[in-house]
């Protein structure tokens, strides 16, 4: 499997009206802009995924979709809890495991792609991974996901992957 963990793009400050809290906050016109960009290099730069899936909070969520609209996937994301920027890397990683795809991209937030990064990679958590907004890594597993079976492919900056259009 290769696995692609994104950061979702720059958001709002706040939501508008101040409503729905962090949940709610949206992809700022800049973070769109910037977003969009680099899911086009993404595209360029790696080609075809088999799915998508994002947290549930709305600024993944609309990474995602540029994500899938960049890459023309048929699907829509999907979204899953298990990506929430509290979650738990190794309850990410059992659910990652009982996935079938051959390529799939993770749509989330700090600092829980840190941690599942550094799990996947080192077999434990603590590894220093600092994911830029809207920033790639790349990890390939040789059999399922599970504790230190990643090879860490690239770890891309969004400003790097705007360049690749």
């Amino acid at each position: 499997m290769t696995l692609f963990l994104v950061r979702h793009g720059i958001a709002e400050d706040e939501p508008p009206g101040g409503k729905g809290g962090d949940d709610a906050r949206p992809l700022s016109a800049r973070g769109r802009r910037r977003t969009c960009a680099a899911a086009r290099g993404f595209a360029a730069a790696f080609g075809a995924v088999d799915a998508i899936v994002s947290s549930p909070l709305l600024r993944a969520r609309q990474t995602a979709d540029l994500l899938a609209e960049a890459l023309r996937l048929k699907a829509p994301p999907a979204a899953d809890p298990v990506l929430r920027p509290e979650a738990q890397a190794a309850e990410t990683v059992t659910w990652l495991a009982k996935r079938s795809e051959r390529s799939l991209v993770l749509v989330g937030h700090m600092p829980h792609l840190e941690s599942l990064a550094s799990l996947l990679v080192a077999g434990r958590e603590g590894l220093s991974l600092p994911f830029r907004k809207a920033g790639v890594c790349e990890l390939a597993f040789d059999g399922k996901a599970a504790p230190g079976n990643a090879s860490l492919v690239a770890f891309l900056p969004a400003r790097v992957l705007r360049k690749v259009t």
